[in-house]
């Protein structure tokens, strides 16, 4: 009996430690640093797109980043480098944004994503901002990289030119209506 009991805790340490490692592999962040380098270098290998449905409506369940990529979002824009070199300095001024941690416990309904892309190193910068129970947007705590950060309103403003003008409005009244506190 014991040796099966000491087997079975081997086998779960070794699919834990497995696990560990496999995780430790990826790559699925780049720094702040290294996505200013490849504004300035490589900004035609860089591809961004985003994803984004209202914030003013309720839905039946929360929608988690994946459901809303594959199934929600009312409307996905695609902008190529080309395009990106256009407004530099706009995504330089995103590239230097202080980032400050935050933590709270809220909970993912998501809105509006964007994440750029590199052709060789894949997502090398993310932001993702989500509704509350009440349904306004949150834009105090936002997801940049996956962590949970404090809301700046250019990580808002540096999408706004490859947005249609009503989308732009609605994201603005919803920063317009930001409390004090926001930067």
């Amino acid at each position: 009996m014991s040796t099966k009991m000491l087997n079975c805790r081997a086998i779960i340490l070794i699919l834990f430690a497995t696990l560990m490692l496999a995780g430790c592999g990826r790559n699925s962040t780049i720094s702040l640093s290294k996505f200013s380098e490849l504004i300035e270098s490589e900004l035609d290998e860089i591809n961004l797109t985003i994803y984004y449905s209202g914030f003013s409506f309720r839905t039946s369940f929360n929608w988690s980043l994946e459901h809303f990529i594959e199934v929600e979002h009312d409307y996905r824009f695609v902008i190529t480098g080309k395009e990106l070199a256009e407004h530099r300095d706009l995504l330089n001024q995103l590239a230097s944004v202080e980032l400050v941690p935050s933590k709270s416990n809220s909970f993912v309904d998501a809105r509006l994503y964007y994440v750029f892309e590199h052709a060789e190193y894949g997502e090398i910068f993310s932001f993702l901002t989500y509704v509350l129970g009440g349904g306004a947007g949150n834009f105090d705590f936002v997801l940049v990289n996956g962590q949970q950060v404090m809301g700046n309103r250019i990580l808002f403003e540096a999408i706004f030119p490859f947005l249609p003008e009503r989308i732009v409005n609605e994201i603005q009244v919803n920063i317009d209506a930001w409390p004090p506190g926001g930067e």
